[in-house]
């Protein structure tokens, strides 16, 4: 019945190490080098650029997003 228990303990232990990357891996793949915070909402970027009064540039989550008026970017340090 020990033994069980011992098996037990450590696919639990495991499975929460496994959670915790994919957790990590999950997070660190929706930010990018920039954070573009817009009136209506926020979006992650590796580049933009800028055209005018506005700028463009390609979210994390692939659409292509054309802004211009009140924006404000932010460089995510690493």
């Amino acid at each position: 019945m020990r033994k069980i228990s011992n098996e037990l303990v450590v696919i639990l232990i495991g499975f929460v190490c496994l959670v915790g990357v994919a957790t990590t891996l999950y997070l660190s793949r929706s930010t990018g080098k920039y954070t573009i915070k817009t009136e209506f909402s926020t979006y992650c970027a590796d580049t933009f650029r800028v055209y005018g009064h506005g700028i463009t540039f390609t979210s994390k989550d692939g659409k292509v997003v054309v802004t211009q008026g009140n924006f404000e970017i932010v460089l995510n340090k690493k």
